[in-house]
């Protein structure tokens, strides 16, 4: 699911700002996208780490950094703002900080569970 998500989000990025900017369908589902791969970070990372403020208990049990942290609620400033250039040109941004946490989180959950597996009969 995530992997569909920012190839949507990738498309966009091989797209003028002019044609980005043209095309609001495209602007729509884009933002969409964007919006469906923070929500997708926020579940996984809750499921993880649990409590109310997610991306700060990310940061508190070390599975992100303070400043991916800053960079996600930036994203969600960017995201819930009608400025479409501004979407446009933080894309690849957006692209870059969104996989690391989404990785990072995946990548700890493995973890915790082959934790889990090596301790069960």
């Amino acid at each position: 699911m995530f992997r569909d998500l920012y190839s949507q989000v990738e498309a966009a990025t091989k797209l003028s700002l002019v044609e980005f900017l043209q095309d609001q369908n495209l602007r729509s589902r884009v933002r969409k996208a964007v919006t469906e791969m923070l929500s997708l970070v926020e579940q996984e990372g809750k499921s993880l780490v649990g409590g109310d403020d997610v991306m700060w208990n990310l940061v508190k049990f070390g599975v992100i950094s303070t400043s991916l942290a800053q960079e996600i609620l930036d994203i969600i400033d960017v995201v819930n703002q009608e400025d479409d250039a501004l979407l446009y040109a933080s894309l690849v941004r957006i692209m870059e900080d969104l996989e690391e946490a989404y990785h990072a989180i995946m990548s700890r959950k493995a973890r915790a569970q082959g934790s889990f597996n090596d301790r069960t009969p």
